[in-house]
């Protein structure tokens, strides 16, 4: 079954690692897979990764879902600078480029058409309380870093799109939200 799931998700373009041993120390590391991999595949990453992060935390864990969605919003009205990203960074979080280390939680962004990307992910057994939220702040983090400024007006409208419509009652947890949203948020600029 596992296999049938990863043809129907398409051809794998990008793997992302976020790891950290202690729950304050986050290190990020991004694999091309695809030899053609464009940039903007890491805003699409950013885009499914936290949509399937939001899916995947538990009701009773909700004030978790609050972090992702208050720092998505936040980020979303700034100029997307690395600046901008780390006034927005837990206190005492650290995050840097580099081989992670000690509970990873792993994302593969698959091509499936032009339009749409999808992304498999891998937790560990057990991860720190807020480490579901730290990752999609980390990865958004080296992101920003690693894109030009196309790139990050890209990623900005994409997350712009994605608070507002959450805020206005799209429900994270449903699994049409989770494969079709991040893929609505990426082109809401051409609608």
């Amino acid at each position: 079954m596992f296999r049938r799931m990863k043809k129907a998700a398409g051809m794998p373009v990008l793997k992302s690692k976020i790891g950290t041993s202690d729950g304050f120390n986050y290190k990020v590391n991004f694999e091309k897979i695809h030899p053609e991999t464009k940039d903007i595949e890491y805003v699409r990453m950013v885009l499914n990764f936290t949509a399937k992060i939001l899916f995947t935390i538990e009701k009773k864990h909700e004030y978790v879902s609050v972090e992702i969605l208050d720092f998505i919003k936040e980020v979303s009205e700034t100029d997307l600078t690395p600046e901008d990203i780390d006034r927005f960074i837990p206190p005492g979080i650290s995050i840097q480029e580099g081989i992670p280390s000690g509970k990873i939680i792993e994302g593969v962004l698959y091509f499936k058409d032009v339009r749409n990307r999808f992304v498999m992910t891998k937790l560990p057994v057990t991860w720190f309380e807020y480490q579901l939220a730290h990752s999609v702040i980390a990865l958004t983090k080296i992101t920003v870093e690693k894109s030009d400024d196309s790139h990050r007006e890209y990623l900005k409208n994409s997350l712009k799109f994605m608070a507002d419509a959450y805020e206005n009652g799209v429900n994270p947890r449903e699994m049409t939200a989770m494969v079709n949203f991040p893929n609505e948020a990426f082109w809401s600029r051409y609608i």
